[in-house]
């Protein structure tokens, strides 16, 4: 946390336009009960703002009859600016019902579902992937795909009209120092999609 918040400072501090960073939690995390101030303390002593980080947490989160300590504290986070996201959803404990009552703003959908899409609309990863985007819909949620590999998904994704996408597709993980591909942001941009 510390580190992407010093980060975000320094590429503020650079001029170079990042958009949101996020940053992955786990259940430990909050199980003291101090995850905002925590956080608001960290990104302050940076003097970086809350509104451009992105907290996700996956499904386990609310493994041990903890939901309502969580909800309580992504609430405060929330009203501090930042967004949430649940992480690789659809493959761990938490069911639609707690898409109801659990305060996030996007719905990263797992690898396995993309993994699975084929031509036909209603048949495997798309079925699953196409459900949930009316959810999230009607929730207010975006949606972003996870482990998009190749041409053929994202173009599957799109069709589904899931436009948010991240995976080795787009850019393999980075080293901190290390450059995005010159040529991601007019691939992206041409396709009509997002990573």
């Amino acid at each position: 946390m510390r580190a992407s918040a010093a980060d975000l400072r320094l590429w503020i501090d650079a001029g170079i336009v990042t958009g949101r960073v996020a940053v992955n939690l786990a259940p430990a995390d909050f199980a003291h009960g101090r995850l905002a101030e925590d956080v608001k303390m960290i990104f302050a002593e940076a003097d970086a703002p809350l509104d451009r980080l992105t907290l996700e947490v996956t499904e386990s989160v609310y493994l041990g009859r903890r939901d309502v300590m969580v909800q309580k504290q992504m609430d405060v986070l929330r009203k501090m600016g930042v967004k949430l996201a649940l992480d690789d959803f659809g493959t761990g404990y938490a069911s639609l019902t707690h898409l109801l009552f659990t305060p996030v703003d996007t719905l990263k959908i797992d690898k396995s579902f993309v993994d699975h899409l084929t031509d036909d609309s209603e048949a495997g990863g798309a079925a699953v992937i196409n459900g949930l985007m009316r959810i999230a819909e009607k929730l207010g949620m975006e949606v972003v795909a996870e482990g998009v590999e190749s041409v053929a998904q994202r173009e599957r994704l799109v069709a589904l009209g899931c436009k948010l996408g991240q995976g080795h597709l787009f850019a393999e993980a980075l080293d901190r120092e290390a450059s995005p591909p010159s040529s991601l942001s007019a691939f992206t941009e041409a396709r009509g999609y997002a990573c």
